[in-house]
């Protein structure tokens, strides 16, 4: 299998990954249960590996670079931050360990990139999906801001960036983006 040429960034520990949510919830920094088969596909699919962990030291058995988000409490956009910051590339593809990606969920997302592109998502209905998500390094500063001035709904974050949508059914043909 060919590797990507993009940066794979795994959010190891269970967080509020829901971009509606209030950021004020509890936050566990206990890596998901299975996270180290979802790091070893992703580690099998992208030239870099970026695992994103509210307490990097729970992440040590894999053979990765670990980073800590920058804001606190760690949510969807802090674990986001972390990997642009983070990366090599000048694009991120994020996936959660709880529902990670395949290559057949990368396909259509990497078919859909462009440099012009800050993000490229699916979409569900009207809105887009947060994960998996291609997210770009032009993406960085606006994110920053919004984070630095406490903001951290993702509907704010998309309206600062050029965001491409793929449609849920040019996924896969089961309609879903991992499965």
């Amino acid at each position: 299998m060919n590797r990507y040429a993009i940066s794979g960034v795994l959010i190891a520990d269970h967080r509020d990954l829901d971009p509606d949510a209030a950021r004020e919830r509890p936050q566990s920094s206990i890596p998901v249960p299975g996270w180290t088969e979802a790091a070893a596909v992703m580690a099998s699919l992208f030239d870099e590996f970026i695992v994103v962990a509210a307490d990097p030291s729970a992440c040590l058995a894999w053979d990765a670079m670990i980073v800590r988000d920058h804001y606190r409490p760690p949510g969807l956009l802090s674990g986001i931050h972390a990997g642009l910051f983070s990366a090599s590339h000048p694009h991120i593809i994020v996936a959660a360990a709880v529902d990670p990606v395949t290559s057949d969920g990368v396909e259509p997302l990497m078919k859909a990139l462009e440099s012009r592109w800050d993000a490229v998502l699916h979409e569900s209905g009207q809105t887009c999906v947060a994960l998996p998500g291609i997210y770009g390094k032009r993406a960085l500063r606006p994110l920053t801001q919004l984070l630095a001035s406490g903001e951290w709904r993702f509907d704010r974050f998309l309206s600062r960036i050029r965001t491409r949508r793929v449609a849920a059914q040019d996924l896969n043909p089961a309609g879903g983006p991992n499965r």
